[in-house]
This record gives C-alpha cells, sequence and structure tokens, in this order.
C-alpha cells in the first residue's frame, strides 16, 4: 500500500511539474521499501512488547511524513487526545495503548488517496488501512479498530454500518478525538474554531455521531463545562 501511495504522489507531482516532490518521492522509495520489509520479518519473529509495538507504528508514521507532513502531524494530535480521553474514562493500560497506537494509524489508509478520488473512494480508506494492518502481525490486533473509526453512534457511518457499542471502544474515542483535533486545525476545506466552539459541537453530535460517554469524558477533559459556567 505505502509502494501504491508512493505511485499516486508520484504521479500527482509529475502533473504539475513539481520536481521537490518528485526527488523526494524518488529519494524516500528504497527507505521506505526497506524499512517496511524489515517491520514485517520482525513483527513475526519479535513478542508484542510495548516499546517495539510503539517504535514499529513510529516508523510508519516517519513513513507518512515523507509523503505528506500535515497528515503525520494529524496523526499524532488525533492520538494524543484519544490516549488522554482513554485515561480519563479509566481504561486499562492495555486498552490504552491500543487506542494510541491505532490513532497514529488510523488514516494510514488514506496514503495515496486525495479528494479527486470521489467520496466513495474516500469512504475505502477504512478498509483499507484495516487491510494493511492485517498485513503486519504485530498491529493486525489494531485492524478492526482502524476499520471501525469512521462508524457513528447512530448506525449511519462507514463502511459497516455499525451502531452503538458494536462499534469497538476505541474506534469510538478515536472518532471523537479526530472530529476535535480537525474542528480546531485550518484546513483547506474549512475554517478553524476556537475549543469552545468544537466543544459544543461536539456536545450537539452526542448520542448521534459520537457515544454520549465519550464525549462527556472529552468535555471533562477540556473542562468546557467549567469554562462556560465562568463565562455565565
Amino acid at each position: 500500500m505505502v509502494g501504491a501511495a508512493c505511485d499516486t504522489v508520484l504521479a500527482q507531482a509529475y502533473a504539475v511539474r513539481d520536481t521537490r516532490s518528485i526527488a523526494n518521492v524518488e529519494t524516500a522509495r528504497p527507505i521506505i521499501e526497506a524499512v517496511v520489509s524489515e517491520l514485517r520479518e520482525r513483527g513475526q519473529r519479535d513478542a508484542l512488547a510495548p516499546a517495539l509495538l510503539r517504535e514499529t507504528v513510529d516508523t510508519y508514521v516517519r513513513i507518512v511524513a515523507l509523503l505528506d507532513k500535515h497528515a503525520a502531524q494529524r496523526l499524532d494530535a488525533v492520538a494524543n487526545l484519544a490516549v488522554r480521553i482513554g485515561s480519563t474514562m479509566r481504561l486499562p493500560p492495555s486498552a490504552v495503548l491500543d487506542i494510541e497506537l491505532a490513532g497514529r494509524l488510523h488514516d494510514i489508509g488514506m496514503l495515496g488517496l486525495s479528494a479527486a478520488c470521489g467520496v466513495e473512494a474516500l469512504e475505502q480508506h477504512p478498509a483499507i488501512g484495516e487491510a494493511f494492518l492485517k498485513s503486519v502481525p504485530s498491529l493486525a490486533h489494531l485492524a478492526a479498530i482502524v476499520r471501525s473509526h469512521h462508524e457513528r453512534y447512530d448506525g449511519r457511518g462507514y463502511p459497516d454500518g455499525l451502531s452503538g457499542d458494536e462499534i469497538p471502544l476505541p474506534s469510538r474515542i478515536i472518532g471523537v478525538a479526530a472530529a476535535f483535533v480537525d474542528l480546531i486545525s485550518l484546513s483547506p476545506a474549512r475554517e478553524s474554531v476556537l475549543p469552545a466552539t468544537a466543544c459544543r459541537k461536539l456536545a450537539a453530535s452526542s448520542g448521534t455521531e459520537f457515544d454520549p460517554n465519550v464525549v462527556d469524558a472529552t468535555l471533562h477533559l477540556l473542562r468546557y463545562r467549567q469554562r462556560t459556567r465562568r463565562s455565565a
């Protein structure tokens, strides 16, 4: 999948004659291919120690950064917030670790895709990410989390239309974290909003798009209610 992403980025760069991007991808390609090969071999023979898992995921995020620095920064931001939400919900360390790792990889299926692909193609990225993780033995247990991070609590999400507790809790947490990060971040698609406004939007979608318990934990973490009382 990473090789295909390189091909897509190269094609886009050639189309606009972006010589800098072309040089970057051509330089990075052999490094990426060697690292991916080594990680897959190591994942088959080594124990699933947290340090090794973090090192493996960190390497993949570095690969993402070679192709899209902004996307890599967003993955880290989403994972960091998701971990804090999981800790606020008093989840066990093993679950928080899964949230951290899956959060840093949840959009890896977007590599090589662009807005020009159309909505239907973009909505395949959770399944693409799932397939990629299943191909890496040490990370295969994260595949279902990544597949379900765009499901909605009311069952109107994708790719499977899961609802409520059918959606893995780590996926529900990552979904809320990703929504908050996207709302407060500058994007070509939308203007950023203040954190308080983002919190209000999360609260408005509680019970429909998002798990109410996850939203409550997030608002508590961000001290949204305390700020609104002070501003009243």
